[in-house]
């Protein structure tokens, strides 16, 4: 009877040490791929909504940083994921 307690605690213990970890470095590396494909969809002339709800337009890219027309003359550089939407696309 002992045996089976043990081995209950075993399973147990393999699955929260060993398998939800698995999961969750899946489900992390699939959510990081689908971030990566949006950062690289964006392009000059995309209208986009910044993380503090600013919407704007990209007038430029260089590496990790985008300009963002805001306003007539007003033109803000930002790091790419400052960027949480591109408007007129389907999620």
């Amino acid at each position: 009877m002992n045996y089976l307690i043990i081995a209950a605690l075993v399973v147990v213990l393999i699955v929260y040490v060993v398998l939800i970890p698995l999961a969750k470095r899946k489900n992390m590396r699939n959510a990081q791929e689908k971030l990566q494909r949006f950062y690289n969809s964006l392009s000059t002339g995309d209208t986009i909504v910044l993380s503090d709800g600013i919407k704007g337009q990209i007038t430029g890219i260089d590496g990790e940083f985008y300009k963002v027309r805001i306003a007539e003359n007003v033109e803000v550089e930002l790091n790419k994921f400052g960027i949480v939407n591109k408007l007129g696309d389907s999620k």
